[in-house]
C-alpha cells in the first residue's frame, strides 16, 4: 500500500472512530468529552506531523517553503489549543469552558493559529494569481465563487452575531472572542482559496489538484464547526447530542492539512 492511500486511509479512519466512539457515548456526556479529547489529540497531531513535512520538503527561500511554513505553524499552535482544551477536560469535569481561566491563553493561541494559516494561505491565492497557471475566469465560475462568499459571509455575521452576544463576563469574552476570530478567519481562508481550488479542478488530472481541494475542504469543514450551535438547532436530536455529533467535523477539519501536506511531500518527491 502506497504512503498516500495510507494517510488517506489514516485520516478516514480517525474521523470514523471518533464519529463511531460519539455515536456509542451520546447518552454519556462525561464519555463524550473524553472522545472528543482523544480524537482531538489524534488528528491535530497528525495536522501538524503532515505540514510540516510539507513544509521540509521544500528548500529555505522556496516560495511553497514559507505557505508550509505557516501553514505548519497554524497547525502547531493548534496542537496547543488542544492542549489546553485536554487539561480542561481531565481538570475541571464540571466546568464550562467559557468559565475557565484557560479561554485567555486558548484566545491568543487561537487568534495566532488563524492568522498564520490566513497568511500562508493568502501567499499561496496570490501565487497562483500572479502565475502562469492562472487563466481568465469564466462567468460561470465568478457566479459560483459570489454565491460561495455569500453564503460564507451570510453564516459568518449569523455566527458572529451569535458570539457578540456573550460579552457579559471577562471570560465569556475572551471565549466569545476566540469563536469569532476563528469564523472571520475560516471565512477569508474559504472566500481565497476558491480560485485556487480552480486551478486544481483545471488540473485534475495531476496529483497536485488533491492538495488544495484538501486544504479547501478543511476550511469548509471548519467554518461548520465554528456555526456547530445554531446548526444543530433543527435537528432531531436532544441539543447536547447533535453538537456532540456536530463536533466531529473538527476531527477531519484538523487532519486535513496534514494530509495536504502529505500528499504535496509525496507530488515533490516523487514517492507515493
Amino acid at each position: 500500500m502506497t504512503r498516500t492511500r495510507m494517510a488517506i486511509l489514516a485520516v478516514a479512519a480517525l474521523a470514523a472512530a471518533h464519529l463511531a466512539a460519539v455515536v456509542a457515548f451520546l447518552d454519556n456526556p462525561a464519555a463524550v468529552r473524553q472522545v472528543h479529547d482523544a480524537g482531538g489529540w489524534a488528528a491535530s497531531l497528525f495536522g501538524a506531523f503532515g505540514a510540516v513535512a510539507a513544509a521540509r520538503t521544500f528548500a529555505r527561500g522556496e516560495y511553497l517553503r514559507k505557505v508550509w511554513g505557516l501553514l505548519a505553524a497554524g497547525a502547531v499552535l493548534l496542537v496547543a489549543g488542544q492542549a489546553l482544551l485536554s487539561a480542561w477536560v481531565h481538570t475541571s469535569p464540571g466546568i464550562v469552558f467559557g468559565d475557565s481561566v484557560l479561554t485567555y491563553p486558548r484566545l491568543v493561541l487561537v487568534t495566532a493559529a488563524n492568522a498564520a494559516t490566513t497568511w500562508g494561505l493568502f501567499l499561496l491565492a496570490y501565487s497562483y494569481a500572479h502565475s502562469g497557471l492562472n487563466v481568465p475566469r469564466t462567468a460561470a465560475f465568478n457566479a459560483l465563487w459570489a454565491a460561495v462568499s455569500a453564503l460564507a459571509v451570510v453564516l459568518m455575521v449569523v455566527q458572529l452575531q451569535k458570539e457578540s452576544a456573550d460579552f457579559d463576563s471577562p471570560r465569556h469574552t475572551a471565549n466569545a472572542l476566540t469563536g469569532m476570530v476563528s469564523t472571520l478567519a475560516d471565512t477569508a481562508d474559504l472566500i481565497m482559496i476558491a480560485p485556487v481550488l480552480r486551478i486544481a479542478y483545471l488540473m485534475r488530472g495531476g496529483r497536485l489538484a488533491g492538495v488544495w481541494w484538501v486544504v479547501g475542504l478543511s476550511e469548509v469543514l471548519w467554518l461548520v464547526y465554528d456555526c456547530r450551535t445554531w446548526i444543530a438547532r433543527p435537528l432531531p436530536l436532544e441539543p447536547a447530542q447533535a453538537l456532540a455529533l456536530i463536533y466531529v467535523v473538527r476531527n477531519p477539519a484538523l487532519s486535513f492539512p496534514g494530509l495536504a501536506g502529505i500528499l504535496h511531500r509525496e507530488v515533490v518527491t516523487g514517492r507515493s
